[in-house]
């Protein structure tokens, strides 16, 4: 088979694995990211046999036209949710995510034995550093705590997106955004290393509010 040709069935069969569908395998609506990234992994567990064949040996072809669509999956769900002005960082993060996700999925498909889906998603969010999982609140006062401080950091993410309405990423300071959001400096320190941290968190609030 031509190389042009195996390479498009490859990508053609890696877009079609990003499609969202039902148990009918007809498209489904999904409402959330982790929905979608699990429906995401289905779908490759469903296609394991054809995937397995296409990657066997040593051959890269397969897990390199999966992790470019996985680039295209996660620069849109950022560009869906972010209201600023586009960044380089947002390419670089969706790269990431991309890789982080190829990589699991290797893992997944290299394991002796089958793991569960639910599973593969836990090992990704885990790997990525996205939050697919909500954490277990303490209780009473420590609750309050933690509940201001959020308050407090989610303030600073809607001012950085606020600052970015007007100018890039790079030409943004730790002083207008503390301002933005009328913090002091420390207060912006003591949740963020800088501006990019803030803005990398900021990303990945815009990924679970967008929809499919």
């Amino acid at each position: 088979m031509p190389s042009n040709d195996r390479s498009a069935q490859l990508q053609d069969l890696c877009k079609d694995l990003f499609r969202p569908r039902g148990a009918d395998g007809k498209p489904i609506a999904t409402t959330d990211f982790a929905t979608r990234l699990l429906q995401v992994i289905r779908n490759l567990n469903e296609s394991r046999a054809i995937i397995l064949e296409r990657a066997k040996g040593s051959d890269r072809a397969f897990w390199d036209a999966f992790e470019r669509e996985s680039g295209v999956f996660f620069a849109c769900r950022i560009s869906r949710g972010m209201r600023a002005l586009p960044s380089r960082i947002d390419s670089l993060y969706a790269q990431h995510l991309a890789g982080s996700f190829a990589r699991t999925i290797r893992w997944w498909f290299e394991q002796p034995q089958e793991r569960d889906e639910m599973e593969v998603l836990r090992a990704f969010s885990a790997i990525s550093g996205l939050r697919l999982f909500a954490a277990q609140e303490p209780g009473g006062e420590g609750r309050a705590a933690v509940n201001e401080d959020a308050d407090t950091k989610t303030s600073i993410k809607l001012a950085l997106g606020s600052v970015l309405a007007e100018k890039p990423l790079d030409q943004v300071s730790v002083n207008e955004v503390a301002k933005a959001a009328s913090v002091s400096r420390s207060t912006f320190y003591s949740h963020f290393h800088d501006v990019y941290e803030a803005y990398i968190e900021l990303i990945r609030d815009s990924l679970y509010r967008t929809s499919s």
